[in-house]
């Protein structure tokens, strides 16, 4: 049964993209999560993962907006990798002819709670801005609990849905992987959602 499936959808169903956005937007972020950064070490190339959306919707919101501030947030450097995310979306953005020169990259943040904290430090963003902030649909509910806690007004752009707009009551195909990796990154957020708030960072 398509249990991962709805799991994954009840985090997408909070938040859908904008049907229409503002003449004006001062600066759009995009969270990191789209490389494998395991994959781009040891091949010493940028390689996206299943979230691409996240930089390729960021990308195409920045030539729309040319005059906005444009963030990318996605460090996570350890002695387990050789360069951070911020590296490789560098390396992306410029293979597609972004000006790299334009974007404040965030190299230091390991969870979503960073990425925003110092993204924040780093963009100096005033109440009277309008924001866009970029990332996975199922990511979404999270991060604007961040953002809301942290009062930087922001307004969610959801990308890289998973799942259709309606819950399953049938089996899904048989597709017991999907299912579990669906599952998986449902039940992922859940427990970070409450981490985060027994923390105090929501």
């Amino acid at each position: 049964m398509p249990v991962g499936y709805n799991v994954m959808h009840y985090w997408e169903s909070k938040y859908s993209q904008p049907q229409s956005l503002p003449k004006t937007i001062d600066g759009i972020i995009v969270l990191g999560g789209s490389t494998d950064k395991k994959l781009s070490d040891a091949h010493q190339a940028y390689i996206l993962n299943d979230s691409a959306d996240r930089l390729t919707q960021f990308a195409a919101l920045a030539r729309k907006y040319p005059k906005a501030k444009l963030v990318f947030s996605g460090g996570s450097k350890s002695d387990d990798f050789v360069h951070t995310e911020a590296y490789y979306a560098r390396s992306f953005f410029t293979s597609i002819g972004l000006a790299t020169e334009n974007i404040i990259f965030e190299d230091q943040s390991r969870n979503t709670y960073e990425n925003v904290v110092f993204s924040q430090k780093l963009a100096k963003p005033s109440p009277q801005e309008t924001w866009l902030v970029v990332t996975s649909a199922f990511h979404m509910p999270r991060t604007m609990e961040v953002f809301n806690a942290l009062d930087w007004s922001v307004i969610p752009y959801p990308v890289d849905f998973k799942t259709g707009n309606e819950y399953q009551f049938t089996p899904l195909y048989l597709s017991i992987p999907r299912n579990l990796h669906f599952l998986d990154i449902g039940t992922k957020e859940a427990l970070g959602q409450l981490a985060y708030k027994l923390n105090g960072k929501t």
